[in-house]
């Protein structure tokens, strides 16, 4: 389980939590550094809107993997597909494939240690974190 006899966090749920919030960081900066300097649009509002945009659905979750909801979790790990299929998408475009193929990598690394995160935390579980 993800807790021992005195309730303190286990090591490899800590490391797939830094490997989660690494791999959110990852497609964070990929996705701006894509939408910034690569293929800007015509003013620093529409980037940036794009940008907030093409990142809500993980800015939700971001806090389920913070404080180790399993739920928000399962669910991060469902969304991450979407910017699986976004980095897919993107590497038919030469112009892109670097970034389609940082933002695929990132992707399947979130989803699977998001996915071996609810494993090791069991689904509906909320754990307290000592901080």
């Amino acid at each position: 389980m993800s807790k021992n006899r005195l309730g303190a966090i286990t090591q490899s749920v800590k490391i797939l939590q830094m490997m989660s919030l690494i791999s959110l960081g990852s497609i964070f900066s990929v996705l701006a550094l894509y939408r910034y300097f690569v293929d800007p649009l015509g003013s620093l509002l529409a980037s940036t809107t794009v940008l907030l945009l093409q990142m809500a659905p993980l800015l939700f979750l971001v806090f389920g993997v913070i404080f180790l909801r399993s739920r928000q979790i399962f669910y991060l790990a469902m969304v991450s597909l979407l910017y699986f299929t976004h980095g897919v998408v993107q590497l038919v475009d030469p112009d892109s494939r670097v970034f389609g193929s940082a933002e695929l990598v990132f992707a399947l690394l979130l989803c699977i240690s998001s996915a071996y995160l609810v494993k090791n935390l069991g689904l509906g579980n909320k754990v307290e974190t000592d901080n």
